[in-house]
């Protein structure tokens, strides 16, 4: 009996498929040579096309787009079905991986088809994950199963097994080759969690990419078999009489020889007047799919089970319309003869376009003379368009005289578009020859993002745009996405000019973006008279907690307003401290130590004489904030005998890591922000009475955006009894608070710079960054620098890490916005080396680490290493050398743990550090 019931199951669904396997290789690459032959040679794409033979024994294995078309139906990847445990042996092939390539379009996207035979006993629902929201996924990368657990890749390495997760979309794993490493399995099946983004290998990228393309194919050309528009399982055997018309898989073959790629037509341009190029190709051969009836069980006699459709959506493309507008009512019958004379050479055409958008978005493509964006100028200042305003990009092309334009709602890097995502409401934009027209109207409504994995989104009020174009006279569009801009449409009405500088201003990676966030300005004292035309330091504890990008800490600094920035170092340091504490900066540039649980809110307190006292305390969490203009005056009285029980309970808690040499002492804190507008000077002045008649007076300086001001005033033995404040600027302040802060029971770990480039150029300013040597990088108003630095090792268990930026420089206010075209030749003339030694990295180490040192001329360099005791333990360079930059390394295995001195000597520059072996 149970050979029976196998044998009834054989005959019902041995073929299951659309298209045979070789039939979906193809029409792939009856695709790839309907696109050449019309103009468009990719020769990448012809390299990795493929042919009838790439099967491929398993997934990931061949590398080549024919070998994904065939795979498609050999396992299902992304939502990991499979045949039942019951039907086991190789005469059954794998009919339930397929039952996610259906797609009735008009019922949603996200709707699961409910295929009315396929569960036969598997113990599965009857509705599956559809079509289009695989492809959906094997586009933007983050996968997920029926069950929205995260979906993986097993990708074979000679050592084992890696098991990645996903990517910031196919364009951008082919530029990039990121991808998120989850774990590592070896060959006796030890596993290890990795959980970063990895970088992949060029044989493996090719390995993932071009397969995920070709089974893009083939769930494309799906969508042109009128079964898979309608959720009909159209099970057919050679068995059953007639052939079963409504599967096409009798008749691929048969009109190979009439329908290809010399009468197909046209290959389908995806970019032309759509948002979404991959949607448009996919949609349309839905529609056309459901325009004809299906019946399997009919054996294509009227009247069939699922009619046709002749109906289509308000708005439906204008392909869709010139096709249904040829076609007429839907036949009542299945004629696989019609069908074929329209949805196979669709099938052709569409994938031609599909593999024409990975094409053009990868930047493969290759013709001659196409259209160059040579740049854009932007009509705005500070690419900021307002409510009722009406911006202006004007482009700069070559090669072009009449235009049509693509431009993409994206993420931070060119090419890195995996979101076709609409314009928010409220926000229009216009292609008016070589002008992009943005206007922003009264309604606009700024978007949010908060998806994770990260996708492509704006943050912060920014939009970012990547832009192309292509001549009505030439079939090519421009190489690459050449131009990307920011801009920031704002619901409300531009302000008066501030008539100040902005500072420049930081800005960091963080892993919910896709862009660096804004966080606050430096160099803020720069404008105050005191520093005029001086260079000064600031130290500044980052609020956006910086996140790894491809293994980096990335920062960017930016001018903000019409200024003009010297910048002459950058320092960044992770400063790890036990849980409970907070890290502060205070006006003295020196890193402090605060336990939050101990810190004291006033008891009474006014502003102007109305009581305040609720909204300035330390642990208020109401919405509520006081805000002022210059010329306020904040009074506020705080309980003498709790700070100085505060002041015990610290250092008895901390006694273990506190410093005793270095003194500690208390501090007013507060929490302020300013308005960006007026001329720049002190916050005010703090007056702060240890007793009722004896004060002292502090001046504090405030950012632009809101921050922490720490202001010590004495030892930890004093007490304030009340502090009086006087606004010399327009403020806004969420509490004012005593507490006693330690200047040790931290530490602290300066990263190693990798990198640093200038938007200009792209130029390595890495050599101007790394000491105070007045050797400049220079911004204006439409430029700004991006530093990475190396990673570190994750802090002691019941410790937090922040990190504080130490940059030293100044600015100017109102030079213009003169895109400093006229520093370039400084910038990139950077071969005039300072003589410098900086901290090793790692610090701590175990048992290695680098030291890194520059040589401003031809010297001999001599680097010595010693212990605390100042006996010598290693001479490491004892040469001549040429002026650069070196490094050397510094292994510590023979050593015991503790604290080392290393001295370089060149010339008459002589400098030692201290560096800490800890094993």
């Amino acid at each position: 009996m149970k050979k029976i019931f196998i044998l009834f199951i054989f005959l019902q669904f041995t073929f299951i498929y659309s298209y045979d396997d070789d039939d979906h290789m193809y029409l792939t690459i009856e695709a790839y040579n309907l696109l050449k032959n019309q103009g468009h040679y990719f020769p990448e794409l012809g390299y990795r096309i493929g042919d009838l033979n790439d099967f491929g024994d398993y997934k990931w294995q061949v590398g080549k787009i024919t070998t994904g078309a065939f795979r498609e139906d050999q396992e299902d990847v992304v939502f990991h079905y499979t045949k039942p445990w019951w039907m086991i042996g190789p005469e059954f092939p794998d009919i339930w991986n397929t039952n996610s390539h259906f797609w009735n379009a008009d019922l949603g996207e996200d709707y699961k088809t409910e295929l009315i035979h396929s569960g036969l006993g598997s113990g599965h629902s009857d509705f599956w994950e559809n079509a289009w929201k695989k492809m959906r996924y094997y586009r933007d990368g983050n996968w997920t199963d029926e069950d929205n657990n995260t979906s993986w890749i097993v990708l074979n390495a000679e050592t084992g097994f890696y098991r990645y997760m996903y990517y910031n979309g196919l364009v951008n794993l082919y530029v990039t080759g990121n991808i998120w490493c989850e774990s590592f399995t070896n060959h006796a099946g030890q596993t290890q969690m990795i959980r970063e983004y990895r970088t992949l290998n060029w044989d493996d990228r090719n390995k993932l990419v071009w397969e995920i393309l070709g089974r893009m194919c083939h769930l494309l050309q799906d969508q042109t078999v009128p079964a898979h528009a309608h959720g009909d399982i159209h099970a057919y055997s050679p068995w059953l009489a007639g052939g079963e018309p409504d599967a096409l898989e009798n008749w691929v073959s048969t009109y190979r020889s009439e329908i290809n790629r010399n009468n197909a037509g046209n290959f389908i341009d995806p970019f032309y007047n759509v948002n979404d190029p991959v949607k448009f190709l996919f949609y349309t051969g839905n529609q056309l799919a459901d325009h004809f009836p299906s019946d399997w069980r009919n054996n294509g006699a009227p009247p069939p089970q699922w009619i046709g459709d002749n109906s289509l959506p308000l708005g439906t493309n204008y392909l869709l319309m010139q096709y249904y507008s040829q076609m007429g009512d839907p036949p009542n019958t299945v004629i696989p003869s019609a069908i074929m004379q329209i949805n196979l050479k669709y099938a052709i055409r569409a994938t031609a376009g599909l593999l024409y958008w990975f094409a053009i978005s990868t930047g493969l493509q290759h013709c001659i003379n196409p259209p160059l964006l040579l740049s854009f100028s932007f009509d705005k200042p500070m690419q900021r368009v307002y409510a009722r305003e009406t911006g202006t990009l004007t482009a700069n092309i070559s090669n072009a005289n009449a235009y049509l334009w693509q431009y993409y709602k994206c993420g931070s890097t060119a090419n890195g578009c995996g979101n076709y995502s609409p314009l928010p409401t409220g926000l229009q934009i216009i292609s008016n020859g070589n002008k992009q027209i943005i206007k922003v109207f009264d309604n606009y409504v700024n978007e949010s993002c908060n998806t994770n994995p990260p996708s492509n989104c704006n943050q912060e009020g920014y939009l970012r745009f990547t832009f192309r174009v292509t001549a009505l006279n030439n079939p090519c569009w421009s190489t690459d996405f050449l131009y990307q801009t920011a801009i920031m449409p704002v619901a409300g009405i531009r302000p008066p000019p501030s008539g100040s500088g902005g500072c420049p201003y930081l800005y960091v990676w963080n892993n919910d973006s896709t862009y660096h966030l804004t966080d606050n300005n430096l160099l803020h004292r720069s404008e105050f008279n005191e520093f005029a035309n001086i260079d000064i330091t600031d130290k500044y504890k980052l609020q956006i907690h910086p996140n790894l990008n491809d293994g980096k800490y990335s920062i960017q600094i930016g001018e903000y307003e019409n200024d003009h920035d010297y910048i002459d170092m950058v320092k960044l340091f992770a400063v790890d401290h036990p849980l409970g504490t907070k890290i502060a900066i205070t006006e003295h540039n020196d890193i402090v130590m605060y336990d939050t649980t101990i810190v004291q809110g006033p008891d009474d307190a006014n502003r102007n004489g109305a009581n305040i006292t609720a909204n300035i305390q330390y642990y208020y969490q109401g919405k509520l904030i006081v805000s002022g203009n210059s010329g306020d005056n904040i009074y506020a009285h705080y309980d003498s005998s709790a700070q100085s029980n505060a002041a015990g309970k610290f250092k008895k808690k901390y006694k273990s890591i506190l410093n005793s040499i270095i003194p500690d002492s208390m501090a007013l804190i507060g929490n302020l922000d300013r308005e960006p507008i007026g001329p720049k000077g002190i916050g005010g002045v703090a007056y702060i009475f240890i007793d009722p008649n004896n004060h002292i007076d502090r001046q504090f300086a405030m950012r632009e955006n809101i921050s922490e001001v720490v202001i010590p005033f004495s030892n930890l033995n004093d007490a304030v009894d009340h502090i009086e404040i006087n606004w010399q600027n327009d403020y806004s302040v969420s509490y004012f608070a005593v507490v006693p802060i330690a200047y040790s029971g931290f530490t602290v770990t300066e990263l190693n710079m990798y990198d640093a480039l200038h938007s200009i150029d792209n130029a390595d300013i890495l050599s101007a960054l790394l000491s105070k040597d007045n050797s400049y990088t220079e911004l204006d108003s439409a430029d700004y620098i991006t530093i990475r630095f190396d990673s570190l090792s994750i802090p002691q268990n019941d410790w937090v890490r922040d990190f504080v930026i130490e940059t030293n420089g100044r600015y100017s206010v109102g030079t213009g916005y003169a895109n400093l075209r006229h520093i370039k030749s400084n910038i990139q003339n950077h071969s005039v080396y300072n003589y410098a030694l900086y901290t090793n990295y790692p610090n701590p180490f175990n048992p290695k680490t680098s030291i890194r040192y520059d040589i401003g001329g031809n010297s001999f360099v001599k680097i010595s290493v010693y212990n605390l005791l100042g006996q010598l333990i290693n001479v490491l360079v004892n040469e001549s050398k040429v002026a650069g930059n070196y490094s050397v390394d510094f292994d510590g295995s023979n050593l015991p743990s503790g604290l080392y001195i290393y001295k370089i000597e060149a010339g008459d520059y002589i400098e030692s550090k201290k560096m800490l072996l800890i094993k």
